[in-house]
């Protein structure tokens, strides 16, 4: 009866064993479709990596061009006395051509820039600035009201009121400078 019992237990580890090897034996077979499968995934992600190699030089020309339009910004703000705080003086600041040129090829470059960039507030309040010193409020108007509706930054939102009061106060809407007033205030 043992003997039985041992015959039954290697009966039970060849089966075993034959299952194992099958496997072995029919791996060549699924190891083709493994590798064609592998390589249309490695494409895949070679196709990324080019895609994000595109968008990654995209961000860093758009960086570029926006740090050269703060760097521009700059210039012209630092020859004018300017800066992203407006003052009641700076309706009367007298821009020769140049400086016109500069603060309206600023204007073009920025519509083209993307919403998204962390410095896109900064350089919105320079150009708002910069616009309302040669009378075009309605344009400054518009860039600080972007910076209350992207900024989350506190400092940032009550300098764009207060420059929003400066705004309505030389457009003579007194209600609505006292309004930004206030706000700048909190």
């Amino acid at each position: 009866m043992i003997f039985f019992k041992e015959v039954k237990y290697l009966r039970l580890a060849q089966a075993t064993w034959d299952a194992r090897t099958q496997v072995l034996i029919d791996f060549p077979a699924w190891q083709n479709l493994v590798s064609q499968k592998l390589e249309t995934l490695l494409d895949g992600i070679e196709q990324i990596d080019v895609k994000l190699n595109k968008i990654d030089k995209g961000v860093e020309a758009n960086s570029s061009k926006l740090d050269k339009l703060i760097e521009m910004l700059s210039i012209v703000m630092q020859r004018q006395n300017l800066s992203t705080r407006l003052k009641p003086s700076d309706e009367f600041t007298q821009h020769n051509s140049q400086s016109l040129k500069l603060i309206q090829q600023a204007a073009a470059e920025f519509k083209l820039l993307p919403k998204n960039n962390p410095n896109y507030t900064q350089v919105s309040m320079m150009l708002g600035s910069a616009l309302s010193s040669t009378g075009e409020l309605k344009q400054a108007e518009r860039l600080f009201n972007e910076v209350l509706e992207k900024s989350s930054v506190k400092a940032e939102r009550a300098l764009a009121h207060f420059n929003l009061f400066q705004v309505q106060l030389r457009n003579k809407d007194y209600a609505k400078s006292i309004q930004h007033l206030q706000k700048a205030s909190y």
